[in-house]
C-alpha cells in the first residue's frame, strides 16, 4: 500500500493482500477492561449512504471501538430471538450501522455526542448493556453455523459495496456484515445454498472487478478454498495455491489472500 509510510510497518503486514513476511513471535500487551461499554445502531436507506457515512466515521478520526456495516435482516433475526429488542428494528433500510464506544463513562458520552454531531441527519438507536453484549457476541460469531455455509470476501470498499449490491440481486437470502476499513465482508449462506456456486454468480455478476476481489470460503478437501475473481488464468492461480499450501497449509497467513 502505497499510501502508507515506510515506517509504518505493522499496518503494511497487516493490511496487505498477500503474502510479505512470515511471523516467527508474537507479543500481547494487556490492557484494563474499559469501565463503560456503549453502543449505537445508524440505519441508512440505500448501501450507498452506508458506505460514505462509514467514511466519514472514519476520517473523522473519533476513537471509536468498533464500526461495522451489518445487514438488518441480521437485526430482525436477533429481535426474533430476542437477543435484541424489537424497538431495534426498522424496515426499509439498505444497511445497519454499528458503532461501539469504550472507556470512561464522561469520554463515552463525549463521543456519543461527537458522533451525532457528525451525522446530524441520522437517528442513534441506544442499545442497553444487555443488548450490546448480546449483540457483539452474536457478530463474533457470525458465520460459524451448521446449517449453512459461509464466504469472506476481500475487496476495495467500492468493490465491497458492488459485492453486497450484488449478492441481494441474487436472491439467496445470504446475510452479510462488513468492515470498509479492513476491506472485507462476510457472507452466511442458507444451507441450500452452494458457497462455491455463490461466488461464481458475483464473479458473473461484476465481470469488470478484473481480479480485484479475494473469496474464501469452505472446501472438502481444505479447510477453506481461496478464489481470484475473475479466473483469467487458472493456471496461475492454481500455481499460487499449490505454493500457499506448501508454506501456509493451515492457512494462517493473511487468509483471504492468494498468494
Amino acid at each position: 500500500h502505497t499510501k502508507l509510510p515506510s515506517y509504518a510497518l505493522v499496518k503494511m503486514f497487516c493490511c496487505a493482500q498477500g503474502t510479505l513476511c512470515i511471523p516467527v513471535s508474537a507479543h500481547l500487551l494487556l490492557y484494563a477492561r474499559p469501565d463503560f461499554s456503549y453502543s449505537v445502531i445508524i440505519y441508512c436507506k440505500t448501501l450507498e449512504d452506508a458506505f460514505k457515512q462509514t467514511a466519514k466515521i472514519a476520517k473523522s478520526g473519533l476513537p471509536f471501538s468498533c464500526v461495522e456495516l451489518v445487514d438488518p435482516t441480521l437485526i430482525a433475526e436477533l429481535a426474533a430471538q430476542n437477543s435484541l429488542p424489537q424497538s431495534t428494528v426498522q424496515t426499509g433500510n439498505a444497511a445497519a450501522i454499528c458503532v461501539q464506544i469504550h472507556g470512561m463513562p464522561e469520554v463515552v458520552a463525549d463521543l456519543r455526542k461527537d458522533l451525532s454531531e457528525l451525522l446530524p441527519s441520522s437517528a442513534l438507536l441506544d442499545l442497553d448493556a444487555s443488548a450490546e453484549h448480546s449483540f457483539w457476541q452474536e457478530l463474533s460469531r457470525f458465520g460459524q453455523t451448521q446449517d449453512g455455509s459461509w464466504v469472506r470476501f476481500a475487496a476495495s470498499k467500492k468493490t465491497l459495496q458492488k459485492i453486497i449490491e450484488a449478492s441481494t440481486s441474487l436472491n439467496t437470502k445470504s446475510i452479510w456484515t462488513a468492515r470498509p476499513s479492513r476491506h472485507k465482508a462476510l457472507f452466511r449462506l442458507p444451507i441450500d445454498e452452494n458457497a462455491e456456486r455463490f461466488v461464481s454468480e458475483i464473479s458473473k455478476l461484476l465481470p469488470g472487478a478484473n481480479n480485484e476481489i479475494t473469496a474464501a470460503y469452505p472446501s472438502d478437501s481444505h479447510s477453506y478454498q481461496l478464489r481470484q475473481l475473475p479466473d483469467n488464468d487458472l493456471v496461475l492461480m492454481e500455481l499460487k495455491r499449490r505454493i500457499k499450501a506448501e508454506y501456509d497449509p493451515r492457512g494462517i497467513l493473511n487468509p483471504l489472500a492468494a498468494l
